[in-house]
């Protein structure tokens, strides 16, 4: 016996979406034979798949008799001959034996010549291989049941019968027994969890390492898989090229992550293998470049999973095209023998570190022509950093934590460390960029932990506790921050890094399902990798900006945070069931009682304003639920003024009560342990949840009294104040002072530091402090160097210097429309006076600064779901419609005309319901029922009569003509409303219009499956979704008379052109990355952009195409294409084209842009 334990590596596709590998001494014949093979094959596949297509009649339970009855192939075993090829490590007889086990409709034969190809390359094959490939059927989930095992995979229907899984698992058995390196019990252990794998419907490709030279290969073909021919030859020399290589089962020497290498490798192997057998070799190198544009998009371009095999293959090409490595050796499997992948891939050497951080430097030569870039070809690292880094003064593996310490230390640099701003500077000065991204050499490194000690030691030995600074000012000396000591005085300023575990050792229970961690002075925001990632940081964001409302990168009471830490508060953001799935296993653990969660944000369920309620228009529940975490650290650091709750020993009637309580129960109209059925008439305060305690009560009082302390709940801004007049009606700081003065002098004149300002989720006080005593800080400082390198120019308000970019100055005529500093009015009275600035240029983003993620399977299947649900597919009936019992047929048949027209020219989508609001609340009642009943399922009928309920409600409250449209795809039968007002309120003409604008908007939605595409890059651009509904509502609306489509299309282009000059540079670009920084910017020209810019944007592409062609081949293929695959088929051109020909066009003379409008 060689071995007592099983050395099971399991390699592939457990890492990565695919797999490849490479090879230069194919045979020929086996070469034509694998051709005519495939083409067979294929054949043979195109005449199944046409006999399934027509074979209508088959019944449900016929197929499932048809899938199941599957036979196996012959056994086929072969042994590779004895070989004398060579290598540079001498000769090696290829003994290994290969065997097959083949339970699926692929032909022995093939699968047989596929590997005796792959075995060919091989300098020398000593491992005895079992590949066992297995049929499975559909596909059912994305994640394979546990059953205690280790393979991973997903979970297919079984197909194999439980003797054909019997039999295979004997064969297995017997091929191991003969290899005699383990232990029977082992080897039992092993076909166990290979039965148990098969038995519930595990899906795998892989290759477990039994023994150093017995290796197993478990290869499963799904029914949709089994098409695919070149797939199934692509994994399968992958795998095959895993168990020929040498040194996986070979203890090599530790401390290098190789991994890259090893799937990088048999990624390689294989596609060069599919080019070869393709008779295309020259393309070999340009196809594989192709896909890394593509991967670095899709994942990112850390050197890291996801995709690590794809991004390994793309690193050794580079070597290979520098020449830092012989292809051969990948190809013929010698750079896996005696450790050879280790001993020549050490992260120390400055090459490899080069491959890492260039591996996806490639660029389009010629149209599809794909090559790497000339940095990554000629770019030489300096040869001091390969003699230094070839034994490194300071140890590579420190670098990481080097970097961490760097990070903290910029914090002091921004609170006004001048010493060690120098210190820094001298270290990195204008590349600090190339520090923290590239290679640093060792003379960096070197400096840097040579001040960071001289730093430290200042700091341990008091050496020094204030600096003399060119002003005279004088600066404490900061402390290296650190997150072990809990210490909220130093804590350090919240970077918004995305953590993959908490990083208390104690807390290591909450790990387990949770797996996206933001550090927020200690306080950590927490969600599962289902949770949207822009959500996540939205909520990092608002409870950084309630604990630091300055933003300066310090709490703004120390005692309050230390409460938070004290008590390892989170605010989780998940779903209810995530939720349930979170706490069970916590039972009996310490995170059971030391954990705090006081309130937490649903991403499928709450309301959000990504950007912060001004910008957004609508609420923001996390204003709410942060707030609620948060203000568990006032309770307890000041219980005499904030406490909730009485102590054990006493009793509620001989508690005294706190400051916050006592105002609370003015506001309340009394004192009342219980909530009472009916408040006092002169009560303010009146939540009537019965459910809500006396500690509740206050809780949400608080709430209710910080949110119009700051002017969150102003009329201007939302609609919440209204929509919540039942509990709570003080919408603003100046009423809160009228109406509850006890809170007000709590909030305002005791002494305590509470937020002043509306958190809207976008944290700066990781960035250059605002603190005025930090103005002595010299301007090329290493923060603001690092703000330059990544041009991180943002909308920064009234100009306070010349130098300063992206602000503005009120323009002389301000004062003559009731605008300028001293006006004293509203936000909503000066909405206008965005008109009346003089901005500087808009700087647009970097494409850089945009985030998304990719959707889960469970999104794919939702999305599928709306499909075979014909969502995006023309229904048979048309729009059904309500209306309120207080308004005349007029207004119907106003609404319906101008959907009627939009359902004639782009079909009836839905099923859709319309519902048309008047002027009498109490009409509501039914309308608001009906609606809810409508567009959402039982459970979540009272979350919409308290949202959009209350939306319903408002519109007849305030006589709106307003309207808006819900697109219902959770919902178990999908369905599309759309709500509006009065519509004779505006006229008949308009009123039809926007009926029709809205069903635009039903259509575009009807072809758009995901519903948070926005967080995935797949929303429809903000400027054609408006422009294009308004364009086409005109263009009806003049073809039924009801409008001039000329008239209105000229009143828009002079928007357009006046917005152009007022805020020079702004562009629809703009706001299709980001409506929010535009409207931070320049407020409500946002509108007009996105709106009359939109309706010209249109135009344009309607006067290049069609009108039909933006209708009715843009927006049906945007989910097969996505947003720039459906532009560039629809119009011809890539949406970066457009971009710049548009902007050519919209500095024409006015008559030539008035030509090229079509005729209704």
């Amino acid at each position: 016996m060689r071995n007592k334990l099983i050395c099971s590596v399991l390699i592939c596709l457990l890492f990565a979406s695919s797999c490849g590998g490479v090879s230069d001494n194919g045979d020929g014949l086996a070469i034509e034979k694998l051709e005519a093979q495939v083409e067979a094959l294929s054949q043979q596949l195109e005449k199944e798949t046409l006999a399934e297509a027509t074979a209508e009649e088959i019944t449900s339970e016929e197929t499932i008799t048809n899938e199941t009855a599957v036979l196996p192939d012959t056994i086929v075993t072969t042994t590779t001959e004895t070989s004398s090829l060579t290598s540079n490590d001498g000769t090696y007889p290829q003994t290994g034996l290969l065997k097959f086990v083949n339970y699926t409709d692929i032909p022995a034969e093939f699968l047989q010549e596929n590997a005796n190809l792959a075995s060919s390359k091989m300098a020398s094959r000593n491992s005895d291989v079992i590949a066992i490939i297995y049929p499975l059927g559909r596909f059912i989930s994305g994640e394979a049941p546990s059953y205690g095992g280790a393979f991973l995979g997903a979970e297919f229907e079984v197909v194999l019968t439980n003797d054909q899984i019997k039999e295979l698992v004997e064969e297995l058995q017997d091929f191991l027994e003969q290899a005699e390196c383990q232990s029977s019990s082992e080897i039992k252990k092993f076909t166990s969890e290979v039965k148990q794998w098969l038995e519930i419907g595990g899906g795998s490709q892989l290759q477990s390492t039994f023994c150093p030279d017995t290796r197993v290969v478990l290869y499963s073909i799904d029914e949709d898989r089994r098409r695919d021919l070149y797939d199934i030859q692509r994994v399968f020399f992958h795998e095959l090229y895993h168990a020929f290589q040498q040194d996986l089962g070979v203890d090599c020497e530790t401390g290098n992550s190789s991994l890259w290498v090893i799937e990088g490798a048999a990624d390689y192997f294989a596609n060069y293998l599919l080019a070869e057998i393709e008779d295309r070799p020259e393309t070999f190198a340009e196809s594989i470049l192709h896909s890394a544009l593509m991967l670095s998009e899709e994942t990112g371009k850390a050197f890291e999973d996801p995709g690590i095999a794809e991004k390994g293959m793309m690193g050794l090409r580079l070597m290979v095209e520098r020449g830092w490595l012989d292809e051969s050796k990948i190809i013929d499997g010698s750079l896996f023998h005696n450790c050879a992948r280790v001993n020549e891939f050490q992260d120390s050497d400055p090459r490899i570190q080069f491959i890492k951080n260039m591996w996806y430097s490639v660029e389009e030569k010629n149209r599809d022509q794909f090559v790497f870039t000339n940095e990554a070809l000629n770019h030489e690292p300096d040869e001091k950093d390969f003699a230094a880094l070839s034994n490194p003064a300071v140890p590579i593996e420190h670098i990481d934590v080097l970097i961490d310490q760097f990070l903290q230390a910029m914090d002091a640099v921004n609170e006004g460390d001048l010493f060690f701003a120098d210190c820094a500077h001298k270290i990195v000065g204008e590349k600090v960029f190339e520090f923290l991204i590239e290679i640093p050499n060792d003379e960096n490194l070197l400096l840097l932990e040579e001040c960071l000690d001289e730093f430290a030691y200042r700091n341990d030995n008091n050496q020094a506790d204030t600096f003399e600074v060119p002003n005279d000012d004088t600066f404490e000396a900061p402390k290296v921050k650190t997150i072990e000591t809990r210490d909220a005085n130093t804590i350090e300023a919240p970077n918004m890094r995305i953590l993959d575990k908490h990083p208390n050792p104690q807390l290591d229970c909450i790990n387990r399902d949770m797996d996206v961690f933001v550090d927020v002075f200690g306080v950590f925001v927490i969600a599962t990798d289902n949770a949207p990632l822009p959500f996540v940081q939205h909520t990092a964001g608002v409870l950084a900006q309630f604990l630091d409302n300055d933003e300066d990168g310090v709490p703004d009471d120390f005692n309050v945070l230390q409460k938070l830490l004290d008590g390892n508060y989170v605010v989780p953001v998940w779903t209810e069931q995530e939720r349930d799935d979170f706490f069970t296993p916590l039972r009996g653990t310490y995170c059971e009682d030391n954990v705090g969660t006081a309130a937490s944000m649903y991403y499928d369920g709450d309301q959000w304003a990504l950007g912060g309620i001004e910008s957004a228009g609508t609420w923001d529940v996390n204003l709410e639920e942060v707030w609620h975490v948060v203000s568990r650290g006032w309770y307890q650091a000041y219980p005499a003024s904030f406490s909730e709750i009485w102590d054990d020993d006493t009793s509620f009637e001989e508690w005294e009560g706190s400051s916050l309580t006592k105002a609370m129960d003015v506001a309340r109209g009394g004192r009342f342990e219980d909530t009472p059925s009916s408040y006092p008439p002169d009560a303010w305060y009146t939540y009537d949840d019965g459910g809500c305690g006396y500690p509740c009560q206050v809780s949400e009082y608080f709430y209710w009294a910080l949110v119009a302390n700051i002017d969150a709940l102003d009329r201007s801004l939302t609609d919440k104040c209204e929509g919540s007049k039942d509990e709570w009606y003080i919408c603003n700081k100046q009423e809160l002072a009228q109406k509850d003065p006890l809170v007000f002098d709590l909030l305002n004149n005791q002494g305590f530091v509470f937020p002043t300002r509306i958190p809207d989720g976008i944290y700066q006080g990781n960035t250059l402090s605002s603190n005025p005593e930090n103005e002595g800080l010299e301007s090329d400082s290493l923060a603001s160097s690092m703000l330059e390198e990544i041009g991180a120019t943002e909308p920064s308000g009234e100009c306070q210097t010349i130098e300063q970019e992206m602000c503005w100055e009120w323009s002389p005529e301000a004062s003559q429309h009731d605008c300028g500093p001293d006006t004293g009015a509203s936000a909503l009275d000066s909405e206008h006076c965005w008109e009346w600035k003089i901005y500087k240029p808009y700087i647009s983003m970097e494409k850089t600064d945009l985030v998304f993620t990719t959707p889960n399977s469970d999104e794919e299947a939702m999305a599928q779901r709306l499909i075979d649900l014909g969502w995006n597919s023309v229904q048979s009936s048309p729009a059904s419609y309500f209306v309120t019992s207080d308004l005349s047929d007029d207004s119907l048949e106003a609404v319906k005309s101008g959907i009627q027209a939009a359902e004639e020219y782009l079909g009836s989508y839905g099923p859709m319901r319309v519902y048309i609001i008047g002027s009498q609340t109490s009409a509501t009642d039914a309308a608001i029922e009906d609606y809810c009943t409508w567009a959402y399922d039982p459970e979540w009928m009272e979350r919409c009569r308290n949202d959009q309920g209350v939306g319903i409600y408002e519109i007849a409250y305030y006589m709106g003509s307003n309207a808006f449209a819900q697109h219902s795809r959770g919902r178990s039968v999908p369905t599309q409303s759309f709500v509006s007002g009065n519509p004779l309120n505006v006229g008949v003409g308009d009123g039809s219009k926007i009926a029709a604008h809205e069903y635009v908007h039903i259509y575009q939605n009807a072809h758009q499956l995901y519903d948070a595409s926005d967080m995935f890059g797949l929303d429809i651009p903000i400027w054609i979704e408006e422009g294009s509904a308004e364009f086409l509502a005109l263009y009806l609306a003049d073809q039924k008379g009801w409008l001039s489509f000329r008239q209105r299309m000229e009143d828009a282009l002079n928007e357009a052109k006046r917005l152009r000059e007022v805020v020079p540079g702004l562009t629809i670009e703009d706001i299709a990355d980001s409506r929010e920084r535009v409207a931070e910017y320049c407020g409500l020209c946002f509108g007009q952009l996105q709106y009359a810019t939109g309706q010209w944007a249109t135009a344009w592409l309607a006067n290049r195409t069609s009108v039909d062609s933006v209708f009715f081949d843009y927006f049906p293929s945007f989910y097969d294409l996505g947003p720039d695959g459906a532009f560039e088929d629809a119009f011809g051109l890539t949406i970066s084209e457009f971009y710049v020909e548009f902007e050519k066009f919209m500095q024409l003379p006015s008559a030539e842009q008035m030509a090229i409008l079509p005729n209704p």
